[in-house]
Protein backbone atom coordinates (compact mmCIF):
# COMPACT_ATOMS: atom_id res chain seq x y z
CA UNK A 1 0.00 0.00 0.00
CA UNK A 2 1.42 3.73 -1.02
CA UNK A 3 1.33 6.08 1.63
CA UNK A 4 -0.72 8.35 -0.52
CA UNK A 5 -4.11 5.62 0.28
CA UNK A 6 -3.11 5.96 3.76
CA UNK A 7 -5.21 9.10 4.72
CA UNK A 8 -8.53 7.83 2.21
CA UNK A 9 -8.25 4.57 4.73
CA UNK A 10 -8.37 6.59 7.91
CA UNK A 11 -10.91 9.23 6.84
CA UNK A 12 -13.32 6.24 6.16
CA UNK A 13 -13.23 4.41 9.70
CA UNK A 14 -13.56 0.58 10.56
CA UNK A 15 -15.70 -1.09 8.55
CA UNK A 16 -16.11 -4.57 8.26
CA UNK A 17 -12.74 -4.86 5.78
CA UNK A 18 -10.99 -2.26 7.68
CA UNK A 19 -10.01 -2.21 11.49
CA UNK A 20 -7.34 0.47 13.62
CA UNK A 21 -5.34 -1.09 16.57
CA UNK A 22 -2.78 0.51 18.67
CA UNK A 23 -0.96 -2.49 18.95
CA UNK A 24 -0.64 -6.00 17.50
CA UNK A 25 -2.66 -7.54 20.96
CA UNK A 26 -5.35 -10.44 21.07
CA UNK A 27 -8.37 -8.23 19.51
CA UNK A 28 -5.90 -7.93 16.61
CA UNK A 29 -5.29 -11.18 16.30
CA UNK A 30 -8.92 -11.40 16.45
CA UNK A 31 -10.05 -9.53 13.74
CA UNK A 32 -7.31 -11.22 11.47
CA UNK A 33 -9.25 -14.36 11.94
CA UNK A 34 -12.59 -12.37 11.12
CA UNK A 35 -11.44 -11.25 8.28
CA UNK A 36 -10.11 -14.36 6.67
CA UNK A 37 -13.76 -16.18 7.56
CA UNK A 38 -15.12 -12.94 5.14
CA UNK A 39 -13.88 -11.36 2.50
CA UNK A 40 -10.40 -9.87 3.61
CA UNK A 41 -9.85 -6.89 5.03
CA UNK A 42 -6.82 -4.66 6.45
CA UNK A 43 -5.64 -3.81 9.65
CA UNK A 44 -3.70 -0.83 10.50
CA UNK A 45 -1.45 -1.29 13.70
CA UNK A 46 -0.40 2.04 14.99
CA UNK A 47 -3.59 4.03 14.94
CA UNK A 48 -6.89 4.68 17.57
CA UNK A 49 -10.24 3.74 17.57
CA UNK A 50 -10.97 7.02 16.81
CA UNK A 51 -8.36 7.01 13.36
CA UNK A 52 -5.76 8.86 14.80
CA UNK A 53 -2.19 7.74 13.38
CA UNK A 54 0.43 7.62 16.62
CA UNK A 55 3.11 5.13 15.15
CA UNK A 56 4.63 2.53 16.14
CA UNK A 57 8.45 1.47 17.02
CA UNK A 58 9.76 -0.66 13.97
CA UNK A 59 12.85 -2.65 14.20
CA UNK A 60 14.57 -4.48 11.79
CA UNK A 61 12.85 -7.77 12.07
CA UNK A 62 9.03 -6.31 13.33
CA UNK A 63 7.30 -7.47 9.88
CA UNK A 64 9.25 -11.25 9.93
CA UNK A 65 7.53 -11.06 13.61
CA UNK A 66 4.49 -10.16 12.80
CA UNK A 67 4.07 -12.83 10.15
CA UNK A 68 5.33 -15.40 12.29
CA UNK A 69 3.03 -14.34 15.40
CA UNK A 70 -0.34 -14.63 13.32
CA UNK A 71 0.72 -17.84 11.39
CA UNK A 72 1.47 -19.50 14.63
CA UNK A 73 -1.93 -18.02 16.06
CA UNK A 74 -4.41 -19.20 13.19
CA UNK A 75 -5.02 -22.22 12.16
CA UNK A 76 -5.44 -23.46 9.27
CA UNK A 77 -2.07 -20.83 9.06
CA UNK A 78 -2.89 -17.12 7.98
CA UNK A 79 0.36 -15.39 5.99
CA UNK A 80 -0.68 -11.96 5.13
CA UNK A 81 0.79 -9.05 3.63
CA UNK A 82 2.48 -6.68 5.85
CA UNK A 83 4.14 -3.22 5.16
CA UNK A 84 5.35 -0.48 7.09
CA UNK A 85 3.48 2.76 5.70
CA UNK A 86 5.37 6.27 7.04
CA UNK A 87 2.63 9.17 7.38
CA UNK A 88 3.74 12.36 9.44
CA UNK A 89 7.04 10.90 10.43
CA UNK A 90 5.05 7.87 12.07
CA UNK A 91 5.55 4.33 11.57
CA UNK A 92 1.93 2.46 10.42
CA UNK A 93 2.38 -1.34 10.04
CA UNK A 94 -0.33 -2.21 7.32
CA UNK A 95 -1.84 -5.83 7.24
CA UNK A 96 -3.23 -6.96 4.56
CA UNK A 97 -5.05 -10.37 5.46
CA UNK A 98 -7.00 -12.12 2.57
CA UNK A 99 -10.14 -13.88 2.10
CA UNK A 100 -9.06 -17.63 3.39
CA UNK A 101 -11.13 -20.50 0.80
CA UNK A 102 -11.54 -22.92 3.23
CA UNK A 103 -13.25 -21.74 6.00
CA UNK A 104 -13.61 -21.12 9.19
CA UNK A 105 -10.24 -19.81 10.21
CA UNK A 106 -9.58 -20.22 14.12
CA UNK A 107 -7.31 -17.97 16.49
CA UNK A 108 -5.94 -19.97 19.05
CA UNK A 109 -8.63 -22.43 18.85
CA UNK A 110 -11.84 -19.93 18.51
CA UNK A 111 -13.26 -18.81 15.41
CA UNK A 112 -14.85 -15.26 14.41
CA UNK A 113 -16.84 -13.92 12.26
CA UNK A 114 -16.94 -9.78 10.98
CA UNK A 115 -20.15 -7.88 11.64
CA UNK A 116 -19.63 -4.36 10.28
CA UNK A 117 -16.60 -2.99 12.54
CA UNK A 118 -16.87 -5.83 15.63
CA UNK A 119 -15.84 -9.44 15.93
CA UNK A 120 -18.01 -11.93 16.82
CA UNK A 121 -17.49 -15.78 17.85
CA UNK A 122 -18.70 -18.26 15.81
CA UNK A 123 -20.95 -20.86 17.67
CA UNK A 124 -20.18 -24.59 17.39
CA UNK A 125 -23.09 -24.40 14.72
CA UNK A 126 -22.14 -21.65 12.47
CA UNK A 127 -18.51 -22.78 12.65
CA UNK A 128 -20.38 -25.89 10.86
CA UNK A 129 -22.43 -24.07 8.27
CA UNK A 130 -19.67 -22.07 7.74
CA UNK A 131 -17.20 -24.81 7.29
CA UNK A 132 -19.62 -27.10 4.69
CA UNK A 133 -20.25 -23.66 3.00
CA UNK A 134 -17.08 -23.13 2.21
CA UNK A 135 -16.43 -26.51 0.62
CA UNK A 136 -19.31 -26.51 -1.47
CA UNK A 137 -21.19 -29.29 0.03
CA UNK A 138 -24.49 -29.51 2.22
CA UNK A 139 -24.53 -30.89 5.87
CA UNK A 140 -26.95 -34.07 4.15
CA UNK A 141 -24.71 -35.42 1.65
CA UNK A 142 -22.24 -36.15 5.12
CA UNK A 143 -21.95 -39.32 6.12
CA UNK A 144 -23.70 -40.70 9.31
CA UNK A 145 -21.01 -41.41 11.65
CA UNK A 146 -21.41 -45.09 13.14
CA UNK A 147 -24.39 -45.72 10.96
CA UNK A 148 -24.68 -48.54 8.60
CA UNK A 149 -27.44 -49.82 5.87
CA UNK A 150 -28.41 -51.76 8.35
CA UNK A 151 -30.42 -48.55 10.01
CA UNK A 152 -32.30 -48.18 6.50
CA UNK A 153 -35.60 -49.79 5.93
CA UNK A 154 -35.09 -51.10 2.62
CA UNK A 155 -38.73 -51.67 2.39
CA UNK A 156 -39.34 -47.65 1.93
CA UNK A 157 -36.58 -47.84 -1.00
CA UNK A 158 -38.64 -50.24 -2.41
CA UNK A 159 -41.58 -48.02 -2.08
CA UNK A 160 -39.92 -44.98 -3.18
CA UNK A 161 -38.65 -47.09 -6.30
CA UNK A 162 -41.86 -48.06 -7.46
CA UNK A 163 -43.49 -45.10 -7.13
CA UNK A 164 -40.66 -43.07 -9.27
CA UNK A 165 -40.95 -45.90 -12.11
CA UNK A 166 -44.62 -45.63 -12.01
CA UNK A 167 -44.93 -42.38 -12.98
CA UNK A 168 -41.80 -41.89 -15.22
CA UNK A 169 -39.63 -39.64 -12.73
CA UNK A 170 -36.80 -43.09 -12.84
CA UNK A 171 -36.64 -46.40 -14.51
CA UNK A 172 -35.38 -48.80 -12.00
CA UNK A 173 -35.14 -52.23 -12.86
CA UNK A 174 -37.96 -54.75 -11.76
CA UNK A 175 -35.68 -56.59 -8.50
CA UNK A 176 -33.08 -54.17 -8.19
CA UNK A 177 -31.33 -54.14 -5.23
CA UNK A 178 -32.43 -51.54 -2.54
CA UNK A 179 -28.59 -51.06 -1.81
CA UNK A 180 -27.46 -50.56 -4.78
CA UNK A 181 -30.29 -47.98 -5.92
CA UNK A 182 -28.77 -45.89 -3.03
CA UNK A 183 -25.14 -46.00 -3.64
CA UNK A 184 -26.18 -44.90 -7.47
CA UNK A 185 -27.96 -41.82 -6.00
CA UNK A 186 -25.01 -41.04 -3.56
CA UNK A 187 -26.77 -41.93 -0.79
CA UNK A 188 -24.72 -44.67 -0.07
CA UNK A 189 -21.26 -45.26 0.47
CA UNK A 190 -19.46 -48.14 0.91
CA UNK A 191 -21.95 -49.69 3.07
CA UNK A 192 -22.17 -46.12 5.62
CA UNK A 193 -25.62 -44.18 4.57
CA UNK A 194 -25.98 -40.27 4.40
CA UNK A 195 -27.83 -38.33 6.51
CA UNK A 196 -29.58 -37.49 3.90
CA UNK A 197 -30.40 -41.50 3.62
CA UNK A 198 -31.47 -41.41 7.18
CA UNK A 199 -33.73 -38.84 6.67
CA UNK A 200 -35.72 -40.28 3.98
CA UNK A 201 -35.32 -44.12 4.51
CA UNK A 202 -34.12 -44.61 7.86
CA UNK A 203 -35.23 -46.91 10.98
CA UNK A 204 -35.54 -44.30 13.20
CA UNK A 205 -34.34 -41.33 11.80
CA UNK A 206 -34.66 -39.54 15.46
CA UNK A 207 -31.42 -41.52 16.82
CA UNK A 208 -29.45 -39.16 16.82
CA UNK A 209 -31.39 -36.94 15.18
CA UNK A 210 -33.93 -35.43 17.86
CA UNK A 211 -35.24 -32.33 16.08
CA UNK A 212 -36.13 -34.14 12.76
CA UNK A 213 -39.27 -33.96 13.24
CA UNK A 214 -42.90 -32.80 11.65
CA UNK A 215 -44.45 -30.08 13.29
CA UNK A 216 -48.29 -30.29 11.87
CA UNK A 217 -51.31 -28.25 12.87
CA UNK A 218 -54.27 -26.57 11.53
CA UNK A 219 -54.50 -23.05 11.88
CA UNK A 220 -58.11 -21.67 13.09
CA UNK A 221 -57.03 -17.94 13.40
CA UNK A 222 -53.70 -16.27 12.84
CA UNK A 223 -53.01 -17.85 16.70
CA UNK A 224 -55.50 -20.29 16.91
CA UNK A 225 -53.98 -23.63 16.43
CA UNK A 226 -56.00 -26.74 16.47
CA UNK A 227 -55.00 -30.62 15.31
CA UNK A 228 -51.66 -30.07 16.69
CA UNK A 229 -49.58 -32.75 16.45
CA UNK A 230 -45.80 -34.04 16.10
CA UNK A 231 -44.84 -36.76 13.57
CA UNK A 232 -42.05 -38.64 13.98
CA UNK A 233 -40.08 -41.44 11.63
CA UNK A 234 -38.67 -40.95 8.38
CA UNK A 235 -39.71 -38.95 5.07
CA UNK A 236 -43.04 -39.91 4.08
CA UNK A 237 -43.14 -39.99 -0.08
CA UNK A 238 -46.65 -40.12 -1.43
CA UNK A 239 -47.66 -39.62 -5.31
CA UNK A 240 -49.48 -36.42 -5.17
CA UNK A 241 -50.75 -35.56 -8.95
CA UNK A 242 -48.95 -37.31 -10.87
CA UNK A 243 -45.43 -35.98 -8.96
CA UNK A 244 -44.10 -36.99 -5.50
CA UNK A 245 -44.82 -35.40 -2.15
CA UNK A 246 -42.03 -34.84 0.54
CA UNK A 247 -43.01 -34.04 3.98
CA UNK A 248 -39.94 -33.35 6.32
CA UNK A 249 -38.79 -30.67 8.84
CA UNK A 250 -34.93 -30.07 7.77
CA UNK A 251 -32.73 -28.57 10.59
CA UNK A 252 -29.30 -26.91 10.09
CA UNK A 253 -25.78 -28.75 11.04
CA UNK A 254 -25.40 -29.39 13.94
CA UNK A 255 -21.97 -30.00 16.05
CA UNK A 256 -22.42 -33.20 16.37
CA UNK A 257 -22.33 -33.91 12.80
CA UNK A 258 -19.54 -31.92 11.90
CA UNK A 259 -15.32 -32.13 12.91
CA UNK A 260 -13.78 -29.20 11.96
CA UNK A 261 -10.38 -29.18 10.89
CA UNK A 262 -7.92 -28.00 13.44
CA UNK A 263 -9.92 -27.67 15.98
CA UNK A 264 -11.08 -31.37 16.57
CA UNK A 265 -14.20 -32.63 17.24
CA UNK A 266 -17.06 -29.33 18.45
CA UNK A 267 -19.02 -31.50 20.10
CA UNK A 268 -19.80 -31.01 24.17
CA UNK A 269 -21.83 -27.82 24.30
CA UNK A 270 -25.39 -28.75 22.74
CA UNK A 271 -26.51 -32.18 24.56
CA UNK A 272 -25.35 -30.67 28.03
CA UNK A 273 -27.19 -27.24 27.32
CA UNK A 274 -30.59 -28.95 26.38
CA UNK A 275 -30.20 -31.14 29.29
CA UNK A 276 -29.94 -27.98 31.76
CA UNK A 277 -32.97 -26.52 30.32
CA UNK A 278 -34.88 -29.22 30.65
CA UNK A 279 -33.52 -29.27 34.11
CA UNK A 280 -34.39 -26.04 34.88
CA UNK A 281 -37.84 -26.68 34.12
CA UNK A 282 -38.74 -29.47 36.53
CA UNK A 283 -40.83 -26.27 37.67
CA UNK A 284 -43.07 -23.71 35.89
CA UNK A 285 -40.09 -20.88 35.04
CA UNK A 286 -39.87 -18.13 32.86
CA UNK A 287 -37.89 -18.17 29.12
CA UNK A 288 -35.19 -16.29 31.33
CA UNK A 289 -34.43 -19.08 33.85
CA UNK A 290 -34.04 -21.48 30.93
CA UNK A 291 -31.72 -19.20 29.12
CA UNK A 292 -29.56 -18.48 32.59
CA UNK A 293 -29.47 -22.60 32.36
CA UNK A 294 -28.20 -22.88 29.21
CA UNK A 295 -25.36 -19.78 29.99
CA UNK A 296 -26.46 -18.06 26.48
CA UNK A 297 -26.42 -14.37 26.32
CA UNK A 298 -27.88 -13.97 22.99
CA UNK A 299 -31.47 -14.67 23.71
CA UNK A 300 -32.19 -14.52 19.87
CA UNK A 301 -29.71 -17.82 19.53
CA UNK A 302 -31.50 -19.22 22.70
CA UNK A 303 -35.02 -19.05 21.35
CA UNK A 304 -34.31 -20.68 18.17
CA UNK A 305 -31.72 -22.97 19.03
CA UNK A 306 -32.87 -24.28 22.45
CA UNK A 307 -36.63 -23.37 23.51
CA UNK A 308 -38.61 -23.66 20.32
CA UNK A 309 -36.77 -27.04 19.57
CA UNK A 310 -37.79 -28.21 22.99
CA UNK A 311 -41.21 -27.00 22.78
CA UNK A 312 -41.69 -28.61 19.06
CA UNK A 313 -40.38 -32.46 20.29
CA UNK A 314 -42.91 -32.03 23.11
CA UNK A 315 -39.90 -31.68 26.29
CA UNK A 316 -41.39 -28.56 27.58
CA UNK A 317 -44.85 -27.21 27.10
CA UNK A 318 -46.39 -24.23 27.42
CA UNK A 319 -48.47 -22.71 30.94
CA UNK A 320 -50.58 -20.48 29.04
CA UNK A 321 -51.04 -22.66 25.62
CA UNK A 322 -53.79 -20.47 24.21
CA UNK A 323 -51.48 -17.39 24.39
CA UNK A 324 -47.95 -18.49 23.41
CA UNK A 325 -46.38 -14.83 23.74
CA UNK A 326 -48.46 -13.94 26.87
CA UNK A 327 -46.09 -11.87 29.08
CA UNK A 328 -47.09 -14.20 31.95
CA UNK A 329 -45.85 -17.39 29.94
CA UNK A 330 -44.24 -19.94 31.51
CA UNK A 331 -42.56 -23.48 30.64
CA UNK A 332 -43.11 -26.46 32.38
CA UNK A 333 -41.19 -29.98 31.70
CA UNK A 334 -43.71 -32.55 29.83
CA UNK A 335 -43.45 -36.42 30.82
CA UNK A 336 -41.87 -36.94 27.43
CA UNK A 337 -38.88 -34.59 28.16
CA UNK A 338 -38.60 -36.38 31.52
CA UNK A 339 -38.18 -39.76 30.37
CA UNK A 340 -35.79 -38.62 27.73
CA UNK A 341 -33.99 -36.86 30.74
CA UNK A 342 -33.68 -40.10 32.27
CA UNK A 343 -32.47 -42.26 29.30
CA UNK A 344 -29.83 -39.38 29.70
CA UNK A 345 -29.21 -40.22 33.04
CA UNK A 346 -29.38 -36.04 33.50
CA UNK A 347 -32.19 -35.88 36.07
CA UNK A 348 -31.20 -33.98 39.04
CA UNK A 349 -33.10 -33.80 42.46
CA UNK A 350 -32.34 -30.15 43.85
CA UNK A 351 -34.77 -27.59 42.82
CA UNK A 352 -34.26 -25.38 39.80
CA UNK A 353 -35.02 -22.29 41.33
CA UNK A 354 -32.49 -22.49 43.60
CA UNK A 355 -29.50 -23.80 40.90
CA UNK A 356 -30.61 -21.18 38.35
CA UNK A 357 -31.82 -17.64 39.70
CA UNK A 358 -33.82 -15.86 37.80
CA UNK A 359 -31.58 -13.61 36.71
CA UNK A 360 -32.72 -10.26 34.60
CA UNK A 361 -31.19 -10.91 30.57
CA UNK A 362 -31.76 -8.03 28.48
CA UNK A 363 -32.64 -8.92 24.60
CA UNK A 364 -29.50 -7.51 23.11
CA UNK A 365 -26.52 -7.28 26.19
CA UNK A 366 -24.41 -4.57 25.21
CA UNK A 367 -20.44 -5.16 24.56
CA UNK A 368 -18.37 -2.08 25.19
CA UNK A 369 -16.28 -0.95 21.99
CA UNK A 370 -12.89 -2.85 23.91
CA UNK A 371 -14.98 -5.74 23.97
CA UNK A 372 -15.74 -5.58 19.89
CA UNK A 373 -19.13 -8.05 20.66
CA UNK A 374 -17.00 -11.53 21.09
CA UNK A 375 -19.62 -13.83 22.18
CA UNK A 376 -18.08 -16.34 24.28
CA UNK A 377 -19.56 -19.94 24.65
CA UNK A 378 -20.02 -21.20 27.69
CA UNK A 379 -19.29 -24.17 29.45
CA UNK A 380 -21.20 -27.04 29.27
CA UNK A 381 -23.96 -28.19 31.98
CA UNK A 382 -22.34 -30.34 34.66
Amino acid sequence: MHANHLPQLLAGGESDTVEFKESLREEALQSIGAFANHRGGTLLIGVTDAGVPIGVVVGKATVREIIDRIASCTEPRVVPDVQVVTLNDRHIIVVQVPEYPIKPVAVRGRCYRRVDSSNRQLSPTAIAEMHLASTGTSWDAQLAPGKSAQDLNLDRVRTYMNLATGVGRRNFPAGADPLEILEKLELLQDGHPTWAALLLFGKRPQSPLVQATVHCGRFRTETDIVDDRLIEGSVRVEENSGGFLFTFHKHPATPEMLTHPGTGPVTPQVTPQVCAVLQAAEQDVAATVLQAAAGLKDRMHFLKAYLEPCLRTGWLEYTIPAKPKSRLQKYRLTAKGRTWLAQQGEIRRDAPSERYPKDNLNDSPRKSRSAKSNERINEPCK
